[in-house]
């Protein structure tokens, strides 16, 4: 069956609700008043899709959560509340549920939830090796680099909401590229004549940032000796990307509330409306569920905001990525400094893929500058790269201290990749001695190659 979706509620209107709003658009819908038939009914269909309800007579959404995704693990689910907490919204988060929305429903965000996770399912494993090799082979996807399936995934969210004018909030720590994510998102959309700008919500004062964004009005304040205009007016008919959002104020929160409902904002010191022609992207480090909870960040803004939000992998949760990435600013950086360096060495590079990486990208791209500033050789060696660094890494990567405990298939993954870096450094890259050296087929030396990213440079 594909495309179907199992809407589970005890109150019928919103069952009638959803039906009509799902069903013209072409998915198969089944009802169902109570969790019980529900999990019968899903037995029977393997739906695709579950919109249930949190607080239900009898079985209630946190109990059916589980039971379904016992049933079938690959199953999306949407979770709706009238009496949720953040809490329980985060719960639901962590024991399976793909979305959570509050009613009174927000029809466009439910249809676009449902929207994206069917686009987001639509292709097998075979097809995003697919997409892996070509985003492998073509080196980027608007300046993003990285064919991981954790980067694969923010690809195709880029493509699905980028030609809509929804809101989009790019979750993800420092240094994991939240501004590539965001101009990516303005140029693939429809706005991409328009202009981007961007703004750090925690980088400016209060006032600073409502004049920034807003404008003023002449004598609006001390200071004030001429009108301005802000970002929102300047960025008609583009895009506005605000970085940190969790720093803005509450009276920053009110007023861009005000631009994403009622499509107008109010400069300072003015007297009158102006229209918003813009997309709003925001982005965050921080956990706004929690800030949320603790007074600090408006419940009803972060909704509005996170119609789709995109998860930004950290760099160590994609590690495969690393040799591209390290590559990619190695030939920038040569470039802009001059130099001809041939490439990375198997030593060096098996200090990066080992690195913990708590800058992630950003942490990389600057060590990988000062290697080819420091660099006099005709390739990065481990010498080239920080001695706290190369201390660092090379005691993570050959022994674990009695306070350190990482999964094992990480560890495995790490010790395999630097062992085939070593073997194929001893045997000047002839793929069938190293495999050789390490016991193992040359057609499985092949594949783990291509599974960890590794690449020979022009040197090797």
């Amino acid at each position: 069956m594909n495309n179907s979706i199992l809407i589970v509620d005890d109150e019928e209107h919103i069952l009638n609700l959803l039906l009509r709003l799902l069903a013209p658009k072409g998915y198969e819908v089944d009802t169902a008043s109570n969790g019980r038939d529900a999990v019968n009914l899903f037995r029977e269909k393997r739906h695709d899709m579950v919109i249930t309800d949190l607080v239900m007579p009898g079985m209630d959404g946190r109990e059916l959560i589980p039971i379904l995704k016992n049933i079938h693990p690959e199953v999306d689910i949407i979770v709706m509340s009238a009496f949720g907490t953040i809490d329980t919204a985060a719960e639901c988060i962590k024991i399976g549920a793909a979305f959570y929305v509050f009613k009174p429903l927000n029809m466009d965000q439910v249809s676009h939830n449902v929207q994206i996770l069917f686009a987001l399912n639509k292709h097998g494993e075979e097809e995003r090796k697919r997409r892996e090799k070509e985003l492998v082979k073509s080196g980027s996807f608007f300046g993003l680099i990285g064919g991981s399936l954790g980067m694969l995934k923010v690809y195709e969210t880029i493509k699905i909401v980028g030609p809509t004018d929804v809101p989009v909030l790019i979750i993800g720590e420092s240094g994991t590229g939240k501004e590539l994510v965001a101009r990516a998102i303005h140029e693939s959309s429809l706005r991409k004549d328009g202009r981007f700008m961007v703004i750090n919500c925690g980088a400016l004062s209060e006032s600073l940032l409502l004049s920034e964004l807003f404008g003023h009005k002449k004598g609006s304040f001390t200071g004030a000796i001429a009108d301005k205009e802000g970002l929102i007016k300047e960025a008609g008919g583009g895009s506005v990307f605000l970085d940190e959002v969790s720093e803005a104020s509450p009276r920053v929160q009110v007023s861009l509330l005000r631009v994403l409902e009622e499509k107008t904002f109010r400069p300072i010191g003015d007297i009158k409306d102006h229209k918003a022609d813009i997309r709003i992207i925001t982005a965050t480090s921080e956990d706004l569920l929690r800030k949320i909870e603790k007074g600090l960040f408006r419940q009803d803004l972060f909704y509005r905001l996170d119609v789709v939000p995109v998860h930004l992998p950290p760099l160590r949760e994609r590690r495969e990525d690393i040799n591209a990435l390290a590559h990619f600013f190695l030939q920038e950086h040569m470039r802009k400094q001059g130099k001809n360096i041939t490439g990375i060495s198997p030593r060096a590079m098996s200090l990066l893929l080992n690195a913990d990486w708590p800058g992630n990208v950003r942490e990389l791209e600057n060590l990988v500058e000062r290697a080819v500033t420091f660099c006099r050789d005709k390739m990065i060696e481990p010498r080239h790269l920080p001695e706290k660094f190369r201390q660092k890494t090379s005691a993570s990567a050959t022994a674990l201290d009695d306070d350190t405990v990482i999964p094992l298939g990480e560890a495995r993954k790490n010790a395999e990749r630097t062992m085939i870096l070593k073997a194929l450094e001893k045997t000047g890259w002839r793929k069938d001695r190293a495999a050789s050296l390490l016991h193992i087929n040359p057609a499985t030396l092949w594949k783990k190659i291509k599974a960890y990213g590794i690449e020979k440079t022009n040197n090797q």
